[in-house]
């Protein structure tokens, strides 16, 4: 299979598997919503969010590094030892993070419902750790689907669990429990699948953890300071004594967070059609800068046909989107405020995270440390000014500021990096259809269309008119996007 085809075969699994995600996801927030109520869903995302903190800490890169040990290496023994050292040390590194992160947490003003939540969750962020880094061992295999299905899987078992709990009317624990046992699930099962591929062991290899640690502690310090500058907003809005009359810490942060849950799932799309993209970027990255550009910048454009109607659609529906994914007696509506300000940040994080791909793509990952560091400091300072105000509002206006001043300080570390500058020339057709999707979004739920049809009408729209019109640059159109991606025709 060509590599053109590669890509855009594992695009395409891992899209349906994200999909299949997305439902569950949201599933599981709807009934969450309803079960726990703004206090309670609250106290939940401060646990995962905070342990979300710690398991960026044991990343160091490695799911990318997984791949490349897969498609680098010479021979099937060299790939199986650095495959096994990998897993083993996320594996050990894990269990002491995630162990100090469940002793850290008495030192913090939480009630100790929180802090019982984080011994049981910790389990579970350790096995979704091994979700991802499966997801990128099965893209060196150019086995894509394997690691959509683990995610899937570990999603729909979420939901389920969750569920039951609620039936039961269990409680805020037992809840941190479901999250526990799917995501083990969903890990035994990405075991399963390595067994499949190669001889799974422990190993533990001296000369790899060097490599580790000359590319991987690198992104890694990029990975921590870029989920900190967007995640310790949930731990200041729990935190913080000055909160707006009316409304409490743990009320703030579960409104916050059930748009963001899915401002998170959407996040991960372009995210996974990186992934895939990522050996290609690498394999021109230092050999042939015409091909690498050509490949970059088609992949820049599709990423901006994704993401400007995605704003436009959201931005309308936005009443609807929350009225859909939340339940109970709390006053959810509150926010579709927050929603519409934190997609236009959804949106620009696709840039960002491609542009991390590029520059790890060029082995430049410390470029990126620095800026990070100040992109931390300016979020931090810009929650502590906005929050008193605004709550969760507050929150997320940080939040869209710092991905704005992330985007040109990437993109001039990318310059510097690769002397490729992205062209913006699929901005104004992409806007100008998006505008025409709006029309008829707006107008179909206008007539009282649920919001379930009205996304895809939507997307049908765009589609058809930018196909008819041709609209977009040459080379992207429906077909590009289906049989080739973004890889040129003759490789």
């Amino acid at each position: 299979m060509s590599a053109t085809r590669e890509v855009g075969r594992s695009t395409i699994y891992l899209v349906v598997g994200r999909i299949v995600s997305l439902l569950a996801s949201l599933g599981t927030v709807k009934v969450l919503t309803g079960y726990l109520g703004g206090e309670g869903f609250g106290k939940y995302s401060v646990v995962v969010d905070y342990l979300g903190l710690f398991a960026i800490l044991i990343d160091l890169g490695l799911h990318l590094l997984g791949a490349q040990a897969v498609t680098e290496s010479e021979t099937d023994e060299e790939r199986d030892r650095k495959l096994n050292s990998i897993i083993s040390l996320r594996l050990l590194v894990g269990v002491a993070v995630f162990f100090s992160a469940s002793l850290l947490i008495l030192l913090f003003p939480y009630e100790i419902e929180v802090k019982q939540g984080v011994a049981i969750a910790s389990i579970s962020a350790l096995s979704y750790s091994l979700i991802q880094l499966g997801t990128g061992i099965f893209q060196g295999f150019m086995r894509a689907e394997l690691g959509a299905i683990s995610e899937a899987t570990a999603r729909l078992f979420v939901f389920l669990f969750v569920y039951l709990c609620a039936q039961w009317e269990l409680g805020f624990l037992y809840a941190l429990s479901a999250l526990t046992a799917g995501n083990g699930l969903g890990a035994l099962l990405t075991v399963m699948f390595f067994r499949r591929l190669f001889e799974l062991r422990v190993i533990f290899d001296r000369e790899l953890y060097e490599d580790v640690l000359k590319h991987g502690v690198p992104l890694g310090l990029v990975m921590v300071t870029s989920y900190m500058y967007v995640k310790q907003d949930t731990i200041i809005l729990s935190l913080y004594p000055y909160m707006p009359e009316g409304i409490t810490n743990n009320e703030a942060v579960g409104i916050y967070k059930v748009p963001y849950r899915l401002i998170e799932t959407i996040q991960g799309l372009p995210v996974l059609f990186l992934t895939a993209l990522f050996p290609h970027l690498t394999e021109y990255a230092d050999v042939d800068h015409k091909k690498f550009s050509k490949i970059a910048q088609r992949a820049f454009d599709l990423l901006v046909i994704v993401s400007v109607p995605m704003v436009v659609g959201a931005v309308i529906l936005s009443d609807e989107i929350i009225s859909l994914i939340t339940s109970g007696e709390f006053g959810w509506s509150r926010a579709a405020l927050t929603f519409n300000i934190l997609i236009f940040s959804s949106a620009i994080s696709f840039f960002n995270n491609y542009a991390n791909h590029i520059v790890t793509a060029f082995k430049d990952q410390m470029s990126l440390v620095l800026p990070n560091v100040c992109y931390l400091a300016i979020n931090i300072f810009l929650n502590l000014l906005t929050i008193p105000f605004y709550a969760h509002n507050g929150a997320a206006i940080s939040t869209v500021i710092t991905e704005v001043v992330v985007l040109f300080g990437n993109f001039w570390v990318v310059y510097k990096s690769t002397k490729w500058i992205p062209s913006f020339r699929a901005l104004v057709p992409s806007l100008s259809i998006s505008i025409l999707m709006g029309l008829a979004v707006y107008y179909v739920n206008y007539m009282g269309a649920h919001v379930v049809f009205s996304i895809p009408i939507g997307a049908f729209v765009y589609l058809l008119v930018s196909e008819v019109l041709g609209a977009f640059p040459e080379g992207i159109s429906l077909k590009i996007v289906f049989n080739k991606v973004i890889m040129p025709k003759n490789r």
